[in-house]
């Protein structure tokens, strides 16, 4: 939000209206929303593990051949 803020400062009056439109805002959300969904995945993961079975289990995502998941 804090770099959204300091671009809209750039803008004059008149191209302020037009700076920030919902697909431009899709698409700045768009990977962290994907980051914060796979955080919350691994956290329900690990919720009940302990120890070297928490590494053993975020250890299986980072071996995965996806790079958005690793």
């Amino acid at each position: 939000m804090a770099i959204l803020d300091s671009q809209k400062q750039r803008y004059t009056e008149s191209d302020t209206a037009n700076f920030l439109n919902l697909r431009k805002l899709y698409l700045w959300v768009q990977e962290p929303l994907d980051r914060m969904k796979w955080l919350a995945l691994i956290v329900d993961t690990i919720n009940n593990l302990k120890g070297g079975a928490i590494c053993s289990a975020i250890n299986t995502y980072a071996l995965n051949g996806s790079p958005s998941i690793r």
